[in-house]
């Protein structure tokens, strides 16, 4: 019966681990991925970059691209996150004005919050700010200079 239970108590402790390492919301991205970000002032596309790069979150994509001059960046760190002050010298306040951040990753978005379309393609709200928002491999990320009506 001892035998029996280590047994089982194995079997259990790898299943955890496995559900664990599958659950990651990281993504391996050291061998390097693709992906656009596109910045709008809310009339017009202001700038489409499409980069390379190891990030696994978009906040660290946007720094190392505001770092190597592909794009014009300004913000603050803060407990929730990166708040954007300026971003290719739009300015924003984060309480009237703010940037809209859309994606096409199906994962981490949701239709309820909104959406922007793009060149015939609807993007959804990201479920995240830039901070906690998954980098992944093919997709577009969009920031949109937003007036709040609220």
């Amino acid at each position: 019966m001892k035998k029996i239970s280590v047994a089982l108590m194995a079997l259990l402790l790898s299943f955890a681990m496995f559900f664990c390492f599958a659950c990651n919301d990281s993504p391996d991205n050291s061998n390097g991925i693709t992906a656009t970000l596109v910045i709008s002032d809310g009339s017009k596309i202001v700038k489409v970059v499409t980069d390379d790069t190891t990030a696994d979150h978009v906040d660290k994509w946007m720094i190392e691209m505001n770092e190597e001059k592909k794009i014009s960046l300004t913000y603050t760190d803060s407990e929730y996150g990166m708040n954007i002050s300026t971003l290719e010298g739009i300015e924003v306040n984060g309480y009237s004005t703010y940037f809209g951040f859309y994606a096409d990753d199906e994962d981490n978005t949701n239709d309820a919050w909104g959406s922007y379309s793009y060149e015939g393609k609807t993007y959804y709200s990201c479920a995240f700010g830039q901070r906690d928002m998954p980098l992944k491999d093919g997709c577009t990320y969009i920031l949109v200079y937003t007036v709040y009506n609220g």
